[in-house]
């Protein structure tokens, strides 16, 4: 009850009224706006002599674990490069990932975005409920928590 209570931002429980809550569990990872990511270099002089701490499956390069240990005077050249994460372009510049939970502005209601459609509408199966379509432009809401990982979703109303 005191669970309902601070979500629905009551100050006294009216027990007359019930409402059903479920706890979703939502991957907390973004990797989907991730496309590739570049190997960790190892350089002296610009010269690369080793790519990435241990050899990945299939890398015909030396890994730095192959040529450790370095000699001091060499170490002191040694200079490392770490790997870049490439992003999608059509991903890295989302409004959302899923389990972020939003205030659709105009009806105060909440929702849990649940993905992004068309690379600018936020979707979510709650706004259906909301405003009768189950996407909405980020403009029209705030955004009120970013996903936890477990998050509250707040189903339907019972009398």
């Amino acid at each position: 009850m005191a669970t309902a209570a601070v979500f629905c931002n009551a100050e006294e429980i009216d027990t007359t009224q019930s409402i059903k809550l479920s706890l979703v569990k939502i991957r907390r990872h973004n990797r989907a706006r991730i496309h590739a990511v570049r190997d960790r270099l190892y350089k002296i002089d610009g010269r690369i002599i080793a790519r990435n701490r241990q050899k990945k499956t299939d890398q015909k390069e030396p890994s730095f674990m192959d040529i450790s240990p370095i000699p001091p005077e060499i170490q002191r050249r040694l200079k490392v490069y770490p790997g870049t994460k490439i992003l999608n372009p059509q991903r890295s510049k989302m409004p959302t990932i899923a389990g972020d939970v939003w205030v659709h502005i105009p009806t105060g209601r909440r929702f849990v975005a649940t993905s992004v459609i068309a690379q600018n509408y936020l979707y979510s199966l709650q706004l259906k409920e909301i405003v009768g379509k189950p996407y909405v432009d980020p403009q029209d809401c705030r955004r009120v928590l970013r996903n936890e990982g477990v998050v509250v979703i707040q189903s339907n109303f019972a009398s």
